[in-house]
């Protein structure tokens, strides 16, 4: 099965299609999209009346399927299926995370990491955080765990904008939930066997923040290194639990895309920190002026934003 075999197996976002009417449907040898008729089967009078609406959604989910329009999908299928958008956009798909300062009302993000399998792209505050906007203008496919929650708000927030990419959007915290997984993400890596680099088993969410606040006020090099590998790591493990849940699914072909050694590409763009317990306190040299860029509340900058996302939504 191919990605778009999968998609096009989806039937629970069709008018009046529900678990136990998708059954008949495959009971009446209708598995795809592709195999709907123009006129209900006369084994199917329990759909007579919806065929209309099946066959306008029919034309509607094909037409997207052929334009990859991943948004549509990600507005409309059923929790149950939304693996098969993962299947389907697997090439394209960006795995995304976010730390911030803290969980207070107005967080400031302080690191965004983006790994789409084969780059790391990583954006810093008061280094290249701006930057963020203009790469994902060009992603078609952002997948989070429990970004609909926590990282997309955050994000528009930081920028001041309604959107911050044209992409869909799929969180894959409730695939996980889907297939019988619960709790956080390093519960769910704990439970499909990922082990992390020895030096982030015990970096969690709260030590982050302590690592930016270590940077940002005493510029140690070691502090900022860790935070950037704690960030990174989280996407790249976030590709892996995809990649084994649609395994599970009936769907291996994504596993043959993850390298053996899932970490290498961190640790040859981001070495682990020297065994060196004092090399935390050792300051790097300062950032020069330059590379603070204006601060986003300037109403230039955010008139600026939002002209782009109008531009963007014609």
């Amino acid at each position: 099965m191919n990605g778009c075999d999968a998609l096009s197996q989806a039937f629970l976002h069709f008018p009046q299609i529900g678990p136990k009417r998708r059954q008949e449907l495959l009971a009446a040898g209708l598995v795809s999209w592709q195999d709907l008729p123009e006129e209900c089967p006369p084994q199917l009078t329990s759909l007579r009346c919806a065929w209309p609406g099946i066959n306008a959604a029919r034309r509607e989910s094909l037409q997207a399927l052929t334009e990859q329009d991943w948004q549509y999908f990600a507005a409309r299928l059923d929790g149950r299926e939304r693996w098969r958008l993962l299947a389907s956009a697997w090439e394209e798909a960006v795995f995304l995370d976010i730390e911030t300062s803290g969980l207070s009302c107005q967080p400031e993000v302080t690191v965004i990491s983006c790994w789409d399998g084969q780059e790391l792209r990583l954006f810093v505050r008061n280094e290249n955080l701006e930057e963020f906007l203009d790469y994902a203008d060009g992603v078609r496919l952002f997948v989070t765990f429990n970004g609909a929650q926590f990282d997309l708000p955050v994000l528009r927030q930081e920028f001041h904008l309604p959107e911050i990419s044209p992409a869909a959007h799929l969180d894959l915290r409730w695939i996980c939930r889907q297939a019988g997984y619960q709790h956080g993400l390093k519960s769910i890596e704990r439970q499909l066997a990922i082990h992390r680099p020895a030096d982030l088993q015990e970096t969690d969410g709260a030590e982050a923040v302590y690592l930016w606040q270590r940077w940002r006020q005493q510029c140690a090099a070691a502090a900022r290194r860790k935070l950037l590998r704690y960030c990174a790591a989280d996407t790249i493990a976030l590709q892996k639990v995809a990649a084994l849940l649609l395994q599970q699914y009936g769907f291996p072909q994504p596993l043959r895309r993850l390298p053996p050694d899932i970490w290498a590409g961190l640790n040859q763009q981001l070495p682990p920190l020297p065994e060196d317990p004092a090399q935390e306190f050792r300051a790097a040299p300062p950032l020069p002026r330059e590379s603070f860029p204006h601060t986003i509340n300037d109403l230039e900058d955010i008139q600026a934003r939002l002209q782009r996302f109008l531009q963007r939504k014609k």
